[in-house]
């Protein structure tokens, strides 16, 4: 098993009541921004460095939203993971 700290990035336009969503191309997903990399050293910074790919980079402020959320699942590569997921307001 596969364990994993991980980002959520709820994003909202600063001016709409409109939020960033991403639509995966190789099955029927949508979600919100998301990150697991472990390079970057805060949540923060993987929010932002995933969020920046997606062509969102003024963001004001970084926000936690709660505790973690647990998960245990298979991802689409059969890959049994264990996630720790951190929700965030930009």
């Amino acid at each position: 098993m596969v364990e994993r700290q991980a980002v959520v990035a709820i994003v909202k336009h600063w001016s709409d009541e409109k939020y960033l969503c991403l639509r995966w191309k190789s099955n029927d997903w949508t979600v919100s921004s998301s990150a697991a990399s472990e390079e970057e050293k805060t949540r923060a910074d993987r929010s932002k460095r995933d969020n920046e790919e997606t062509g969102y980079k003024n963001r004001a402020s970084v926000r936690d939203l709660a505790s973690p959320t647990h998960s245990q699942f298979y991802h689409e590569v059969s890959i049994r993971t264990a996630c720790a997921l951190h929700a965030l307001y930009l």
